[in-house]
């Protein structure tokens, strides 16, 4: 359960921390393995030598308690053992008398140090100290045994200063590498935090013209190429889907959704400058006779030329828009007068007057158009619409291609 926790909590870390825990992590655990290797190995040695070294200061020892113990001189023994004193790893010493078979002199650092006197020469060592047993001869043989009793005092001591060495060196290591591994570091995250940002960016605003900047040629450069050929499929899907949305597939011009939101557009400019506009309403005559006679291929081409040259009659601040069928809309912004509009409905009228070849049917494309001016205070979407359509029975009442303005009524 802690092991699940902890891959969670690291999990959620960023990326740059990330990087930054496993060098830490990383290099102190080496740092760690090699410090415990290295103080097993120098403790094991060192206890080594302080045992050999404390059998060697218990030969002298013993050699010096030769004469004591030969006679029997426990004053003699004891001050051969109390010349031991210096040595802080002793903690007690014991001059065993073969003769009397019981020590003959006994030395303890302290009140509290229990004094270990062996009978036979050897060694003890254990994780509490050690002891190290020697046997007292002179040429007619064995006069006893003179045992020292150690501790790991020194030891210790070496061992908490290396310790707290290794430490100190180890997290200047650490910090050390961190800051000398910095430049590698951004290299690997600042490809991944950048492509983290540009995909935020995404599902923030939808906007699938941004791109993330390849900083490396890795798997991490090759995952950005990958994502923004993703968010290049994304966009051209995006356009599709709104020329679908929104205009006409067969004329290339705005459909009847995106007209709607001109319109509106449109109303609010003309309240907002204070100028008027014109909505047109063309219906095209005849046009179902070129289909019922022609055929609908010969309809469609109809309605690609006569979008194209209305499109070419008006001016570029216009929208011609296709509301399906044969009828079209233009929206006039910015009209000065009336005038303005009737010259534009003339100059679609005279653009649409050239004969259009219909496989081997030359066709004269009329229409019938209806203008309504309007202000933007006056009038609706649903009342320009209405004025418009109006219009347009006018024109087709007068004997068609031509073009009507909407008159008020009588109020």
């Amino acid at each position: 359960m802690l092991k699940k926790k902890m891959i969670e909590w690291f999990a959620g870390l960023p990326v740059r921390t990330k990087l930054k825990a496993l060098v830490a992590g990383t290099l102190a655990l080496a740092l760690l393995m090699s410090g415990v290797v290295f103080v097993s190995y120098d403790r094991a040695r060192q206890l080594d030598d302080t045992v050999s070294a404390m059998e060697a200061l218990a030969q002298v020892t013993a050699q010096r308690s030769q004469a004591a113990l030969a006679f029997n001189d426990s004053r003699r023994a004891l001050e051969n053992l109390q010349g031991l004193t210096p040595v802080r790893d002793i903690v007690s010493a014991c001059a065993y008398s073969e003769r009397i078979a019981e020590p003959l002199a006994q030395w303890t650092r302290n009140d509290t140090s229990v004094s270990v006197c062996l009978s036979a020469p050897g060694q003890e060592i254990s994780v509490d100290g050690f002891v190290v047993a020697v046997a007292v001869q002179s040429p007619t043989g064995v006069l006893g045994v003179l045992t020292l009793a150690g501790s790991y005092q020194s030891l210790d001591q070496r061992l908490r200063y290396l310790v707290l060495s290794l430490l100190a060196i180890g997290s200047a290591c650490v910090v050390l590498a961190l800051w000398m591994t910095r430049p590698f570091q951004r290299m690997l995250y600042r490809p991944i935090v950048e492509l983290a940002s540009v995909a935020r960016q995404v599902e923030k605003g939808a906007d699938f013209q941004v791109r993330a900047v390849k900083l490396s040629t890795d798997e991490v450069g090759e995952a950005v190429d990958a994502f923004n050929a993703m968010l290049l499929r994304l966009e051209e899907d995006k356009q599709a889907l709104e020329k679908l949305a929104y205009y006409d597939t067969l004329t290339g011009l705005p459909n009847r959704r995106l007209f709607m939101e001109k319109l509106a557009r449109a109303i609010a400019h003309s309240r907002m400058h204070d100028l008027a506009f014109g909505l047109i309403f063309i219906d095209l005559d005849n046009f179902k006779w070129v289909n019922d006679t022609l055929g609908h291929d010969r309809g469609d081409w109809l309605l690609k030329v006569v979008a194209e040259r209305t499109r070419s009659a008006v001016r570029d601040m216009d929208t011609v828009a296709r509301l399906g069928g044969d009828e079209f809309t233009v929206i006039l912004l910015e009209l000065t007068d009336q005038a303005q509009g009737e010259q534009l409905c003339q100059a679609i009228l005279d653009a649409l007057k050239p004969p259009v070849m219909l496989g081997n049917h030359s066709h004269q494309a009329g229409a019938s158009l209806g203008l309504a001016v309007c202000d933007g205070y006056s009038v609706s979407i649903d009342g320009a619409l209405k004025q418009a359509d109006l219009a347009v029975y006018d024109a087709k009442a007068a004997g068609k291609n031509t073009y009507r303005v909407y008159q008020r009524g009588p109020d």
